[in-house]
This record gives C-alpha cells, structure tokens and sequence, in this order.
C-alpha cells in the first residue's frame, strides 16, 4: 500500500535511524528503569519526523481491536485464532535484542511473561515449542500466511514521531523463528519481513531514501547456516559474535564454542539484510483495511441488528478506527480517548434501521403461547406457581431463605398482543430514536470498554450512565411510560405479597441487545438504591442465571495469587447451599457464643479452605425469559449476595428495568429528572391483567371502576358529615362497580366464531343452498337501475354485479362436495336475503305476511350459521374470503354478538392486509373488481372502528390511503348513500378517538379532543343537510344515526374530561347524553315505523345501544345523582320500561338489568326530593352553570359565550375551576371530586356477556 503524505504533530530535527543493536553496558543493567520512566525519556527526546501517514489509526486499543479484524487481541502483543497468527503489536516492551527498520522487525513473541517492581516485563518461565503462541506463528510461516503488524506510540525502538497512539504499519511475511536464551529462561524471537518491497514504508524517515527497486535487489545472499554437531540440526547464524545451536533440546544449546554467549550480542548484517524472493502464494487472510459499510445492506431488516453490524468500522474520512456507539451507526468523533479533539472528524453513518419484526427473533411456531409449559430442571431451584392470582399471568415465585424473592410473571398470547403490549412496544421502541448508546464500563480490565448493549436512562439519574446521560421523564416517549407503568404494576404485585413495603419505581434504564450481545455475572446493588428491581424482556429469548457471589459461596474473597488464601469474610453470613455450609454455621454459632476467639474461628475457617481451590458457586436459579416476560428481584440483601447474568439467543432484545433511586442520594438538580404521572392509559393495573382482555373478552377499562371503588371508599370512610340518603346511593355504587370490574366473559366469546349455540339452529337437517326463487327475488329488478326507483335496499359491500356473479355460480354448482367458495358465496346470499327482508315489515303491513318474512328469516339464519360451520379458516386469502367473513360479520352484529363480529371481521382486515388491497390510491375503480375490492375495504373499515372502539380492543384494519367515504362504489341512486357516508365519517372518528390520548403531553391530547369536536361540527353539518334531502321512505333510519353521533361525542367530552377538569365540557357531555337517549326513546316508542322486525327485539337496537358504548347511561346516571334531575331520572326510567317487553332476548335481558340497577340507585334521592317538594333547594354535587343549551355540537362562539357567563373557566384557556365553598351552616355540601370519579368511570361491557348480575 503506497503510504499517504505524512500528517506530523510537530516538527522534529533530523535523527539517523536507530537500525542497530540494543546493546547495554553494565553500568545500564545495573540501573533499572521502569517502562514509564522510559517512556518519558523518549518523548523529551527529539524524535524524527515520518515519511507518511497510517493507513488506519487509533488512539485507544478496543477501538484498534473492534475495527481491524486480523488484530482482536486487547492484550498481549500476538492475535491468534484458530492455530494461525494473524496480527502482532509492536509497542513498549519489544525485550531485549529487538530491531526495527523500514522493512524489517525483529522481536520477541510475547507471552509467560510478568511485570517486576519497574513495570518491566520479564520472562517468568521458559517456552517451548508445544506453546500456542509458538504453534500460531509457526503455522503462519508453514502456511504462508502474512501477518499484519500494528506499531505502538509507546516503542522505544524506532525513535520516530508516530501520528497516533496505534498505527497499522502493512503486511508482513515471517521468515525466521528461533530459541534463545532471554535472561535465565528460554524464550522465542521472530523476524518479520515487510511483504511489499517495491514501496515506501510510510514509517520510514522522511528524508530517507527510497527503497532498492525489485529488479536491483540481492535475493541470493542469505546468513550462514550451520548444523550442529551434537543435535544435527541447522541453525542461522543470528549475531557477530558466532554461530549458535538454536534447537532448545540440545546440550549445546545457546552456546559459542562451548560458552555461554557475552551479554552483549550484535545481530549479523547478513541476517539483517537479507531478502526472501517474492512470492505471489503469501497472502492475508483479511484485508489491511477493511471495508465493512459497503458489505451491510441497509434494506435487509436483520442485518442491521446482526453481529457483524456492531462491529467497529475505519472512517473513510481519517481513517481513525471506531466503534459503533449509537443505535443507529457510527459517529467519528464520539469515540475519541480525549475529552478534547483538535481536529474532529464530522463523518457519521447512521443505518436504516429498518424495524425487526417478531417472527425474526421468535423460532416458535406461534409468536406466543396460549399458556406456556415450562419443565423445570431439578438441579436448580424449583419456584412456587401461581396461576390464579394474577391470571393469565402465571406467577412463578423463587424464595432465598433469608435474603430475598424472584417473580417471573411469564406472559402468553392474550398479553403479548393487546393494545400498547408487549407486541406493540417490541416494535415501537425500534421506530423512535430513544437515545440508546454504548457507554465505557467505569472498571474494566481494559481501558475504555464498552458495554456489550445499548443503554438509555430516564428518571433519576444512576451510576450506570452518567448523570447527563439520564433523561427526564418529561422526555420519555408514551412506549417508554406504557412500559414503566406495566413494570410499576408488577413491583407492586411482588412486593405486597411478600409483606413489604412498595416503593414505586423512579428510574427507568432501557437496554437494547443486537446479536451475541450479553451481559456477564453482575449485581445492581448499590447504597441510592431500593431493594427492588423489575425488567420487562421483549424480543429474543434469554436465559437468566442466578448464583452466590464468591465470596460468600467460599467464605473468602478470590484469591489474588493462584498459592495463597483470599481474604476471609468479616461477617460470614453462611448462606443456604454455600460450601462447607454445616462446618461454617457450627462455627458461626462457636464464635457469636464466645465459645472461640476471633483467632480460632479465623484459623479453623481458613483449615477448611487449606488446599483447595476456590470456585465460582452454582447456579441457583435458572429462568428462560420469553417475550413479554417480566421478573422482579426483591430484597434487601438479594444483591449484595447473589449476581446474575442475561444471556440473548436471538438477533434483537429489549430489557427495560426500573428502579426506585432514593432522592436524598442524588443531586438536588437532578431530583426533577424522576417525576411523573402517568395517564389512565398508561397505568396497568391488575384488573386489566387478571381479566387478560384475552381474544374473546368484551370490553376493557375496568380500571376506571377500580378508580372509582378506591374514590368511593375513600369518600365514605373518610367524611363524617355525609347524609345517609347520598352514602347510601353511593355504598350502592361501590358495590356496582366492584360487580362490574370483577365480571368474567362466560359465554360464547370464549368460543371460535365457527361455534354457534343450539338455540341458533332452528332448523334440523343438512345445508341447503339457496334457492333459485331466492337467488331471483335478491337480484334487482331493471327499474331499480333508475335514479327515480322506490327500492329502500339497504346497501353493503355486494353489489348487484357481485350478486349476479355470486348467483350464476351457485346455480351452476350440482357437485355434492361443495368447494370453500360455494360456502363463501353462500353465506354472501343468505346475509343480503336477510337484510333485503329486513325492510318488509315497513312497506307490507299484513301480520300473516310478515310472519312468513320472519320464519324465512330464521331459516336463513340457520343456513347462515351452517355455511359458516363449513368455512376453512386456513384457506389463502382472496376477495370472496374476505366477503363471506365481512357479511358473517354484519350477521352477528345483526343478531347482536358484537364480540363475534370482532373476531371475524378483524380476521377479514388480516386478509385485506395480506391481500395489500388497504394500500388503495385510487378512489376510482377501473373494473367491477375494484369496485367490489373498494366495496370490502369501506365496510371491513366501519365495522372494524365501530366495533374496536364499543369493546376496546385494538384496530385492525391499517388507515387506508384514501377516506373510505370516497371508496362507496354501490349503487349511488339508493336513498341511503348519504347515510352510509355520515356512519363511515363517525367511524373514522372514534377509530381517531381510540388513538387520541397517545399524545406526549396533556396539552396535545386536548388538541386531539378538539380537533375531533371540530370534525363533529363538520359531520353534524352535513347531517342537517342530507336529512332534509332524504325521501319520507327512509326518514325514521336517520334517527339511529342522531343517536349514533351524540353517543360518540359525548364519549369524545369523557375521554377530554379525563384529562382535564371543566365545568362547560361536563355541561355539553351530559346535554348530549339527554339528545342521544332521547333519539332512542323515540324509536321505542314508534317501533311501527322502524324498519325489521320486533322478534326477538327491535332491530334498531343492534344498531344503537348494542353497538354504540354506553357512556350515554352512565353520565345521565351520574347527573341524576349530582343534580336530582327528575327529567333525567324520568328518561331513563321510560326506556328501562320500554326494553322490559323484549327481556326475552339474553342480551336486551343484561342491559335491562343494568339500568334497572342504576335506575334503583336514584331512587332514595329522587323520593327525598318529592317529599320536599317542587320548591325544596337540594344541594347538588355538580358545579351550576348558566347560560342555555344548544342543539348542535358548540361552536367557537358558543362556547366562548357560555365562558363569559360562567365563573368557572377551562384550564386551557389560562384559568382552573373555583372550588365549591362549605356552607357556613355546617350542612355537608361534598366536593364534585367524588362524582367526577363516577362520572369518568367507565362500564366494563364483561357483565354483558356474563350469565347474571349479582346485586
């Protein structure tokens, strides 16, 4: 390699070049001088300038090592690997006889050497020919392997101003290696000769003379060789003073004429100058400088987490060797040994970090288990096991008497994949930049080595990073609080239930684990921290290992030399299992009853060790962590005995572990850094867990009745003064909302969507396809191609021309094995005959007609439930699938199993996904496919953000491209077009509204909530304007819709109200809920008019309160409460009655239940109110206000106007709400803190699918 232009630090005067020997007098030899004082001599001398410049560099060994792949040796002078050497340093300590020039080294290869009182290394034993350093460079000579050679600042040899601390020099051939004596030991020296002849060293003088070209070169002279004639064998004679025999075994070995050579020796000039011809055979094996970058493909999600990408990298700038300290890449100047650089290099590579999917990591064959089986192994601690307490976790429980307790909470598929698990924060930890970087470990055996992992800290600071390096929580991304809550939840549980005292985490420290990463035997154990610590494992599998600490399992510290004793322990605890357990504690108890002294007890502890080795202790505990898995470490004492380590299995791991750091052990600067609140969304708590949300259960948010209990309770133990009328409604509600928050799903959710119950199967007898009078009756008519046509059909994602397409391959299948997409087909027809027939009560009005339509329906049902009994869930995903499951979907809305149509229409978006049909650019179809493919997509999307947001399960259709209002490709004259497009602009509103509280901080969420209320106006517009144009045919559906959008907006006011208090929200919350019952009030009471049937309920009903959440019922309940409003009592009483005459249908039966159970709640105050009277004044628990409602969603300056007239201001505009005054009567008027609880409580939907309510 031609050597660049050399780069000097300082001028330096001219010096000849040290080629000679190392010679010392006597006088020398008897003065000893360590390596530093060496050293300093040689850099206060004047040292010559260089030709050129390295063709790579570092200032620092690691790097050296982490970047160059022929040198990974952080110690010792020889990298060897595999029986071959491979690289070799030349620095400090060459030993004696060593020589340097331009083209050759000659030195001693290193090793059984130790350091003496100077510093000096000096050879302690002799080697010999079996050693591996010997072998390695022997088999590069045999094998014609070049060497490449790195020089070291530090050399005293060469006498020449080296750029940097370590510099590659180039390749090397190894043409001698010999024995000789060094001091009193035998010991091995090698000649290096530089590969490359024809140039410059870049090491060589700067005004020396070029090299002798190739062609003018003496190859042929080579040093005399003589044989010995004791041994017979051949030796190069090395040295002026005479030839010597060089085999180690010989008599004569090392020896001049039967002498022991002088002290001093000179190396022969024949064996210095000659040259070995070239030879094309000797090659490296790596490159000089190699270049990873350009073999990395950035595209390629796991090669940016693979072990090759955490290696280190040569800059292509300054050729500085780095190490990869970011997540993302290399930075240059981020890796430098001084604090300070002069120059800094500006490159930086940060790589496309492409996020790592679960199925890379995870080699099962399902990402997660239902409930993972574990075999323990008896040779290591076997844990209690707990599956109940804390379902569906299981809790396994590992006890070490006397110091402490390990849970693992192992995780499942229900937890790993709910929304903001472990799942999604797999993922979401790789899409920010968090901040994680490899920090220097404050002691090391080398200097400057990184830590094998990516760190990052939040909270308060910890003393594995430095205190700068710690972030406040207020930086802290929502993933990084979704993890610190869930890992607060499981300190809590493990803590309480050993009995102490629960100190929540303050500290957060977020390791992340590429391929082959580990951390080795550690403990966390420090006097600023608490006696727990919690780790929530994503990703990769890892084993954990836990085992006593040395010096507790021996009884004294590790030996400092191989022959002598450690330390004993001072106070020896003798733990459980430690060696010589039995004699240590007999002893233990000898000494504390004064039975021996100090003396004895230390003489008789150090007799048990006499003569033994001492040895790491066992393994204790062994746990395999799985993804989603988390594990709490508690005690006092449980660090300070035991260490353990992680060991990865896989290419990517996360392990975020939290701490609680005590505030009176950090800066009073940093105190800030831990503070937090947490978001109800954030919190997990153990109603959540318990209840798993698992794939079939109804409803979340039980937490908030968990809330509301704590309120309620502290509300009624803690104030004297309240009224029995008020404590008794709310003992009421405490019990409520224990029933509520506790129910269990127990019916058909815990089956597949192919399970129907027997009360489904009206008719008996095999599957019947549909007829051809049903297939004709379906089709449309050719007048209904007309805008002018009377047709009300409702419209859904199978158009006419899919129908047709559908009927003609029904008709033309006469096989007897019916394939998938017969069933498919099938089931397509069936839902459009029950929703065709689902407008005929309306238009004939004959009892005996209707009748008819209503057992067909059943019938088709049944053949509904059939068909999809037939369905193969495994089958590839195409159009027709995704069709059959959309219509099963609305069917089971239909018939009211909200649940189910979850399930089946969320596997139908799975398929539409796989299918990429989401990615939709073009809201124009090109062809009747499109078309149908638009069709799918628009309704799998309603259904898909209905559904999610009633039973608080995750989304699971992706955000299309395009507003599915713009994919509507039916038939545009049917009247109800308008309609369909205000429901699809709902849903695209409360699937908004499920993400809305997502945001970093209270003031971005409140932006969300408004920005939806203004998208409500928007909606509320064009209702007033579509309504007044719809035909009389179809005006009785809109009034679903009105119910429809004031249920979502006032579900939009709860979810802001949550996060901040005001008086003018609350007011439009409950205004809204009165317009929303009232809309369903109004369907109750003209049933003639709706369409569908009355058997078993109304069929409006699948289109209101069991599709829509019932935020509406409980704020009314809330203000009946608050207020005493007979108005509102009365509401809710008229449609409590009206439902009582379906109770016959199970699930208009529980919501019955429910609001008779609120409606029951009022009844003391409502009573206490009519026995005053009319003119009574009853204190009431909400804040008033004045001012008017409004009918529509509040404008800017309606708001603005019920502002000015309110004493109470919303804190977004600047102001908080005055807190209500006590009457100076003394009468309990209670603060509104107790009922916003309730008001913000939200019903679990559980007790909808739960066999009874226990009151």
């Amino acid at each position: 390699m031609a050597p660049r232009p050399a780069v000097n630090r300082r001028q330096a005067a001219e010096r000849p070049v040290r080629t000679g020997r190392i010679a010392k007098t006597k006088k020398e030899q008897s003065i000893k001088v360590s390596l530093d004082q060496l050293e300093a001599v040689v850099n206060d001398q004047t040292l010559e300038p260089v030709y050129g410049t390295p063709p790579a560099w570092s200032e620092g060994r690691q790097q050296l090592c982490d970047a160059i792949p022929w040198f990974r040796c952080t110690q010792g002078a020889m990298y060897h690997n595999e029986g071959f050497c491979y690289g070799f340093l030349i620095d400090a300590d060459g030993g004696t006889r060593t020589y340097i020039d331009e083209e050759i080294i000659i030195t001693r290869i290193g090793g059984c050497c130790t350091k003496d009182s100077g510093g000096n290394l000096t050879l302690e034993k002799n080697q010999d020919p079996e050693n591996a350093l010997v072998q390695s460079i022997i088999a590069s000579q045999n094998s014609k392997l070049a060497v490449g050679l790195v020089i070291g600042s530090k050399n005293k040899i060469l006498s020449r101003e080296l750029p940097h601390r370590y510099n590659i020099m180039d390749w090397f051939r190894v043409t001698n290696v010999w024995f000789e004596k060094i001091g009193q030991k035998r010991g091995v020296k090698v000649r290096f000769e530089k590969l490359n002849l024809s140039e410059k060293s870049w090491w060589a003088a700067k005004d020396s003379l070029p090299p002798v070209p190739l062609d003018e070169r003496d190859f042929e002279t080579k040093p005399e060789a003589l044989k010995c004639e004791r041994c017979f064998t051949e030796s190069v004679r090395l040295y002026e003073e005479g030839w010597m025999c060089l085999d180690p075994g010989c008599v004569d070995f090392w020896k001049i004429e039967n002498a022991s050579p002088p002290a001093e020796l000179t190396f022969n000039p024949d064996f210095l100058n000659t040259r070995s011809h070239p030879d094309p055979a000797i090659q490296p094996h790596y490159s000089l400088v190699p270049d990873l970058l350009s073999t990395l493909d950035e595209s390629a999600a796991d090669v940016s987490t693979s072990r090759i990408a955490w290696k280190g990298i040569v800059c292509p700038m300054c050729f500085k060797c780095i190490r990869r300290t970011f997540w993302q890449g290399w930075k240059c100047d981020d890796d430098s040994i001084s604090e300070e650089c002069a120059n800094r290099c500006p490159f930086q590579k940060f790589m496309n970090m492409n996020p790592v999917s679960l199925r890379v990591v995870l080699d099962h064959f399902e990402l997660a288990p239902i409930k993972r089986a574990i075999i323990f192994d008896r040779k290591f601690s076997i844990p209690e096991i707990d599956d109940s307490t804390l379902f569906p976790y299981r809790k396994l429980t590992y006890k070490l008497d006397g110091v402490g307790t390990i849970t693992h909470f192992v995780s499942n598929k229900a937890i790993n994949g709910r929304a903001n698990g472990p799942d999604d924060l797999f993922i979401n930890l790789q899409r920010g930049d968090l901040g994680l970087k490899r920090f220097r470990l404050q002691s090391s055996l080398v200097a400057g080595t990184l830590t094998s992992h990516f760190a990052v800290n939040y909270g308060m600071p910890y003393k594995y990073v430095v205190s700068v390096d710690s972030k406040g929580f207020d930086e802290a991304p929502n993933d990084m609080l979704q993890a610190l809550g869930r890992l607060s939840w499981a300190t809590e549980k493990a803590v309480i239930s050993s009995g102490d005292k629960y100190l929540p985490p303050n500290e957060l420290l977020t390791l992340g684990y590429f391929e082959e990463m580990k951390i080795g035997f550690h403990d966390d154990g420090e006097s600023s921290l608490g006696p727990t610590i919690a780790t929530l494992s994503l990703g990769a599998k890892a084993t954990m290992f836990v085992r006593m600490k040395y010096k507790y399992f021996n009884g004294c510290a590790r030996r400092a030399e191989p022959k002598q004793l450690g330390n004993l322990l001072q106070d020896d605890p003798v733990l459980k299992d430690c060696m010589f357990e039995g004699e240590r504690r007999a002893l233990k108890e000898e000494f504390d009853a004064g039975e021996i002294s100090q003396d004895e007890y230390d003489d008789s502890r150090r007799a048990l060790s006499m003569g033994r080795k001492g040895k790491e202790a066992p393994v204790t505990i062994k746990m395999e962590l799985h993804h989603g898995d988390l594990v709490v470490m508690h005690g006092e004492n449980l660090q300070k005995y035991y260490e353990h380590s992680v060991v990865p299995e896989n290419k990517l791991r996360f392990a975020l572990t939290a701490r609680y750091v005590k505030p009176d052990h950090v800066d009073a600067r940093e105190i800030q850094k831990g503070q937090f609140s947490l978001t109800p969304d954030q919190i997990y708590d153990e109603g959540a867990s318990q209840l798993a949300r698992d794939e079939c259960a109804i409803g979340s948010a039980t937490h908030h009745a968990e809330k509301a209990r704590v309120v309620i309770q502290g509300e009624l133990d803690g104030n004297e003064h309240m009224d029995r009328e008020r404590k008794a409604i709310l003992r009421s509600a405490l019990q409520f909302v224990d029933v509520t928050g506790q129910r269990r799903t127990s019916i058909t959710d815990k089956s597949s969507p192919l399970e129907v119950p027997q009360e489904d199967l009206q008719h008996v007898g095999p599957f019947i396809a549909p007829s051809p009078e049903l297939l004709y009756m379906l089709l449309p008519e050719p007048t209904a191609t007309t805008p002018h046509s009377s047709s009300v059909q409702w419209p859904d994602h199978i158009s006419d021309k899919t129908l047709e397409k559908m009927a003609s391959t029904i008709l033309s299948d006469d096989d007897h094995e019916h394939g998938q997409l017969f069933y498919q087909y099938c089931i397509c027809v069936y839902v459009k005959a029950i929703f065709h027939l689902y407008q005929k009560p309306r238009a004939y009005k004959d009892p005996r007609i209707n009748a008819q339509f209503l057992k067909s329906k059943k019938l088709y049902e049944t053949y509904t439930f059939r068909a999809l009994g037939s369905l193969n869930f495994v089958n590839a995903p195409t159009l027709p699938f995704v069709q059959a499951l959309i219509s099963a979907a609305f069917f089971m809305q239909y018939l009211g199993n909200m649940s189910q149509s979850w399930i089946l229409n969320s596997y139908a978006a799975r398929l539409i996904t796989a299918l990429g049909y989401h990615e939709i650019r073009n809201p124009v179809g090109n062809s009747s496919l499109d078309e149908e493919i638009h069709s799918a997509v628009c309704w799998c999307f309603y259904l898909d953000r209905t559904l999610s947001t009633l039973l608080y399960r995750p989304l699971s259709l992706p955000e299309p491209r395009i507003s599915p209002t713009n994919l509507i490709t039916v038939e545009q004259y049917l009247p109800h077009i308008p309609l369909i497009r205000i429901l699809l602009d709902l849903a695209q509103v409360q699937g908004e509204l499920l993400n809305c509280g997502m945001a970093d901080n209270t003031r971005q969420i409140i932006a969300n909530h408004s920005r939806l209320q203004e998208r409500m106006e928007a909606i509320y517009s064009k209702i007033q304007s579509s309504r007044a144009s719809t035909p009389n045919c179809i005006a009785t559906d809109w009034i679903p819709c009105e119910f429809c959008y004031y249920a979502i907006l006032v579900d939009i006011l709860r979810s802001r109200l949550k996060c901040t208090f005001s008086p003018l929200t609350h007011k439009e919350c409950v205004s809204y809920s009165r317009k929303s019952l009232r809309a369903l009030h109004h369907l109750q009471k003209n049933l003639a008019d709706n369409p569908g049937f009355v058997d078993p309920y109304p069929t409006f009903l699948t289109w209101t309160v069991l599709l829509y959440p019932l935020s509406p019922f409980f704020v009314l309940f809330c203000n009946i409460i608050g207020e005493v409003d007979m108005d509102d009592y009365n509401l809710m009483q008229d449609i409590t009655q009206s439902l009582s005459q379906f109770a016959a249908s199970p699930y208009i039966s529980k919501l019955l239940k429910l609001l008779d159970y609120l409606q029951n709640l009022c009844v003391p105050l409502i009573q206490a109110k009519q026995r005053m009277g009319p003119q009574a004044k009853v204190h009431t628990l909400y804040p008033s206000m004045t001012g008017t409602w409004h009918d529509h969603p509040a404008t800017h300056e309606n708001a603005q106007l019920l502002k000015a007239r309110s004493p109470y201001m919303d804190p977004v505009a600047g102001t908080y709400p005055q807190q209500l005054q006590t009457p100076s009567d003394g009468s309990y008027a209670p603060d509104d803190a107790l009922m916003w609880q309730l008001f913000n409580s939200e019903l679990s939907l559980e007790w909808f699918e739960s066999d009874s309510l226990y009151y």
